[in-house]
């Protein structure tokens, strides 16, 4: 491929990865809010940050504001509110006493298993509308995009 052909496409991918952030909020941010609304428990950033320990186990506190976009003291009172809640603790490191992991406890655990398979349910009814065809293809890029994605999460010390 020349190189005008492939900085063509990259821009067009860039363009594509820049709107899937807006057109997901668009499509399913309403269900929920709605969802976080009757549930009555977290707000936005708690819920985030709860499903961001979902899926990282545990998670040093800069790192966890990073994802969050939150400064030092927004997210200090971000985990104090889910340690009140019963939701996390902090744990120290095992090798370095300077260093602490937030965690989730049990009750965490099972309030955002809880609120997760609600979201799957409602995000399963969205879909469903789909022609069989299209939601076919659409898993398949779903695949594709969280492969890449993973990739250059796992890669990005590399790339700068």
């Amino acid at each position: 491929m020349k190189a005008t052909e492939t900085a063509s496409a990259l821009g067009t991918m860039s363009e594509q990865i820049l709107s899937l952030s807006p057109l997901f909020h668009r499509i399913f941010s309403p269900e929920m809010e709605k969802s976080r609304m009757e549930a009555g428990v977290c707000n936005k950033n708690q819920e985030k940050a709860l499903l961001i320990l979902l899926h990282s186990d545990r998670i040093i506190p800069s790192r966890l504001g990073t994802f969050l976009n939150l400064q030092r003291g927004s997210l200090t009172s971000l985990v104090d509110s889910l340690e009140r809640l019963g939701f996390v603790h902090r744990a120290p490191d095992g090798e370095d006493r300077r260093k602490i992991h937030i965690e989730l406890t049990a009750a965490g655990k099972t309030y955002i298993d809880g609120r997760y398979a609600m979201l799957g349910r409602r995000i399963e009814e969205s879909v469903s509308s789909m022609d069989p065809g299209l939601r076919r293809e659409f898993a398949e890029g779903l695949d594709t995009v969280i492969r890449g994605l993973r990739y250059l999460e796992e890669h990005r010390e590399n790339m700068h």
